[in-house]
């Protein structure tokens, strides 16, 4: 010691610590190597449980003795299951006190039941029961007590550093395996979690693209429709395009055809032909006032004609004294003849004027053919009263002194008005009509005066 030197240190310095392990470490028990200490703590779960076992038998004894005397139930040895008796198992151990017995819970009533039938498997009394019982059970304790050694020594610190070591080794291990446990646990929650979440994520993905799909689909039907109802209509359109052109076309048709009839009946018109047709009404009012004056002046009228065409003879006759009876018959002949000649010559002058229209000849040979068609279409289509009323004087003197006298009222002084139910005529329908009346008018003030004779 003298050779060495010692070393420095500052002062109020701590010394260096120890090592924890002493290089000559001793052997550890094999109790705490790993497949022992497990066999070791499964035989102490055994007997704990063997313990608890024992106190419940022995509390249900002690409640058995504490209630009263038990009825030794007879044994069965065909059946040894079963117990005979009594009605019950309790009923037979407490015959006298049922009020207690119902007043005990179920873990205690299933105790005592199967206390009874132990007791009447191993055919044996109660205070034997009871002796093993509590011979069982200071065995287990000190088959626990052993058991425990170990672990006490090292609760209190009493035993080698080594084994306390090893003991907090292992509880170092044991924490260690709980909490790897937990974080195992824990990674298998939040695996599942998120495994949960990506499905539900891919659900909501799946749902929002059959969503999307379906819209789309709507979209696609909804499009389809507009351009088949687009199709349709205009189809539709078409056809009623088609429709009204050939309406169109029907009605510039039947317009034109209109006007090809107005342009025939004027032509007709200018021709001097009747068309009844668009004059009905005019003519049922002439004919009814016509049938009204005929009503009125039918007797007074023929009378006084008759009488004044006698007078008027007789007159005559006197004036014309160099005249005999048979010239005036012979004149009245005359006149008769000449007015049916007449007749038959507007007749067949109808017949020359249509065979003039579809040949025509000579200026000359057609002249007077149509001058006497012209005169048949003036007077050949009027009603019979017309041409009674406007021609009969050249046939009739009576008829002649009749329309004469009928005028001279109206136009002699102190005369009576038009009758109300005369129909006047109407005006010309348009300037055609108009001139083709002057123009006959004209024509009849230029045609000359025929003398009394001619007549």
């Amino acid at each position: 010691m003298e050779g060495r030197i010692p070393i420095a240190r500052p002062a109020g310095a701590n010394p260096p610590p120890a090592p924890l392990f002493s290089p000559n470490m001793p052997p550890v028990s094999p109790l705490w190597q790993g497949t022992q200490l497990q066999q070791h703590l499964m035989s102490l779960l055994e007997n704990i449980e063997l313990l608890k076992a024992l106190t419940n038998e022995l509390n249900a004894i002690a409640l058995v003795k504490g209630l009263g005397e038990v009825v030794r139930p007879t044994y069965n040895s065909e059946n040894p299951e079963s117990v005979s008796g009594s009605a019950s198992v309790l009923d037979g151990v407490f015959p006298d006190n049922r009020k207690i017995s119902e007043n005990l819970g179920e873990d205690q009533k299933s105790v005592l039941q199967g206390l009874v039938e132990l007791i009447g498997t191993k055919n044996i009394d109660l205070s034997t029961h009871h002796c093993m019982a509590l011979e069982a059970g200071k065995a287990v304790q000190l088959s626990l007590q052993n058991l425990l050694a170990p672990f006490d020594v090292l609760m209190h610190q009493t035993g080698r550093w080594e084994e306390r070591a090893t003991m907090v080794r292992i509880t170092d291990k044991r924490l260690k395996v709980k909490r790897n446990r937990r974080w195992r646990k824990k990674r298998r929650q939040l695996a599942a979690e998120t495994r949960r979440k990506e499905d539900e994520r891919y659900e909501k993905a799946d749902r929002e693209a059959d969503e999307w799909r379906a819209r789309e689909i709507a979209k696609d039907i909804a499009r389809r429709k507009v351009e088949k109802m687009k199709e349709i209509a205009k189809i539709k359109s078409n056809e009623e395009k088609r429709r009204l052109e050939s309406e169109l076309e029907l009605v510039l048709i039947v317009e034109k055809l209109q006007e090809l009839r107005s342009i025939r009946i004027q032509k007709l018109k200018k021709q001097g032909h009747f068309l009844p047709e668009e004059d009905d009404k005019f003519l049922e009012r002439v004919r009814a006032a016509v049938e009204e004056e005929e009503r009125q002046a039918a007797a007074a009228a023929d009378t006084s004609a008759a009488t004044n065409a006698i007078a008027n003879a007789e007159e005559s006759r006197k004036g014309m004294g160099t005249i005999g009876t048979g010239a005036r018959k012979e004149e009245l002949t005359n006149l008769i003849q000449r007015q049916t000649s007449k007749e038959n010559t507007i007749d067949k002058g109808l017949v020359v004027s249509d065979k003039s229209d579809d040949a025509p000849g000579d200026d000359k040979k057609s002249q007077p053919e149509g001058n006497k068609s012209a005169v048949h279409d003036l007077f050949g289509g009027l009603p019979a009263e017309f041409y009674h009323y406007y021609h009969g004087s050249n046939a009739d003197m009576g008829t002649l002194i009749e329309v004469r006298r009928t005028w001279d009222a109206f136009i002699m002084p102190g005369g009576s008005r038009i009758p109300a139910h005369w129909v006047q005529p109407p005006p010309p329908a348009d300037e055609i009509w108009a001139s083709y009346l002057v123009q006959k008018q004209d024509g009849a003030r230029n045609q000359p005066k025929r003398k009394r004779g001619d007549r």
